[in-house]
């Protein structure tokens, strides 16, 4: 949950806030923070609404669970296709696929 501290702090909110606000200690919050343990899909969406943002903002849009074992190239070029828009992942896709014949 590596945005959750990005969205606390953009908003100006103490981990004892947002804490009480979710009804939970403010050890669990910095435990969620620091990624030592994660929140359930309930309390996701809680915090979800409670920034109006959605869940899959809240967690880690590059995959970190399923990229592990990727090699550095492939990281970086994970990173470069979720920051493009749509149509130019699509090509981008195509011409990978060109390079690949």
């Amino acid at each position: 949950m590596l945005k959750l501290k990005e969205l606390r702090v953009q908003n100006n909110i103490s981990q004892k806030s947002l804490a009480d606000k979710l009804n939970i200690c403010q050890a669990t919050l910095s435990h969620w923070e620091n990624g030592k343990y994660e929140p359930d899909v309930g309390t996701l969406m809680r915090i979800a609404k409670l920034f109006n943002v959605s869940i899959d903002y809240l967690i880690d849009s590059k995959f970190p669970i399923l990229n592990y074992n990727l090699s550095e190239i492939q990281k970086q070029l994970l990173d470069i296709i979720n920051e493009l828009p749509q149509d130019d992942a699509v090509a981008l896709l195509d011409m990978a696929k060109r390079l690949q014949k």
